[in-house]
């Protein structure tokens, strides 16, 4: 019998445990409802401090949109600059390229260059030379008799102020000898192998610039005209001082 009453006295432990669930749960949702509503009054304080601060300083505003107004210009001034730096680098670019063609077309050529520009330029001190001479021993040979008895129409050329004058007669003549001259020392196997020797020793050089030619010109040209004027005074000078000693002593 007592253990019957201990069993009716007790609550049965399934019970206990859905109470402390339920209870829970309450407490949950009391929690949630209360952070939602703190949530909503949080918001709406915040949007009215927001409006406060935009009735406050309306000016703000104003000043923002005139430094975007300035950064938008200062970038559309930038822009230009940048258009106007770009339209300069393509002239410089375009003289470079114009520059690296010509180097493109004597590096193709190599040494021949240099052998070819000698030979060239001994044809045209030859042809000279030669000319020069020949119209010197026409002049002459056309002031002696027996010249002119036995060839009088060489004597009667002009000696120059004409087309068919002496002067071109024998420049044209010393130019075709001077060409023969130097074609047979081009082919001669000896006088190349010399000749292609120094070219490539003149290929070693390093030959300046045009941009560097220009700067040294200018340089030189300027530097000049500071010494001419420097050495026009000082001579002034000594001449006004000579001229005070020489008076003073007579």
């Amino acid at each position: 019998m007592a253990k019957q009453e201990d069993k009716k006295g007790r609550k049965p432990k399934g019970r206990k445990l859905s109470e402390k669930l339920a209870e829970k749960q309450r407490k949950r949702a009391e929690a949630d409802a209360l952070s939602q509503e703190d949530g909503a009054q949080q918001d709406a304080a915040d949007e009215d401090e927001a409006e406060r601060d935009d009735a406050d300083f309306p000016m703000l505003d104003m000043s923002q949109e005139e430094e975007r107004d300035e950064d938008e210009d200062e970038d559309e001034r930038d822009e230009d600059d940048a258009a106007d730096d770009d339209d300069r680098g393509d002239d410089d670019e375009s003289d470079d390229d114009e520059e690296d063609e010509d180097d493109l077309a004597a590096a193709q050529m190599g040494h021949q260059r240099y052998v070819i520009a000698g030979f060239f330029a001994l044809w045209m001190v030859t042809a000279y030379i030669g000319g020069r001479a020949l119209e010197g021993m026409w002049s002459q040979f056309a002031a002696r008799d027996w010249f002119v008895e036995a060839l009088p129409a060489l004597a009667a050329v002009p000696h120059e102020g004409e087309l068919m004058s002496r002067a071109t007669l024998s420049l044209v003549a010393g130019a075709l000898l001077a060409a023969i001259i130097v074609y047979r020392y081009y082919v001669k196997p000896e006088v190349r192998t010399w000749a292609d020797e120094v070219a490539e020793e003149l290929m070693k050089v390093k030959w300046p610039t045009r941009k560097e030619v220009s700067n040294n010109t200018v340089v030189v040209m300027i530097a000049s005209a500071i010494i001419t004027v420097y050495l026009t005074l000082l001579d002034r000078f000594w001449g006004f001082v000579t001229n005070l000693i020489y008076s003073s002593g007579t």
